[in-house]
């Protein structure tokens, strides 16, 4: 199936996320998807294939230097 990762209309944040296959630290190079300033107000989605019973690392920052918040 198709998994989407967003914080689209929750938070005033300036958000980057990314996800990765398996659990933990991710390998650099490894992101499945990543995003930055998708939605309106700065903020991200990412959709990307899963397959059932597979392990995912999601991950969500700001942009660098922006505050961060709740959300």
């Amino acid at each position: 199936g198709v998994a989407t990762f967003a914080t689209c209309g929750l938070t005033g944040v300036d958000t980057k996320i990314a996800a990765y296959p398996g659990a933990g630290c991710p390998a650099s190079g490894s992101a499945l998807a990543c995003s930055d300033d998708t939605c309106a107000s700065w903020q991200s989605s990412v959709d990307f294939v899963v397959t059932g019973g597979s392990q995912y690392t999601l991950q969500i920052g700001v942009y660098p230097g922006a505050n961060g918040g709740s959300g």
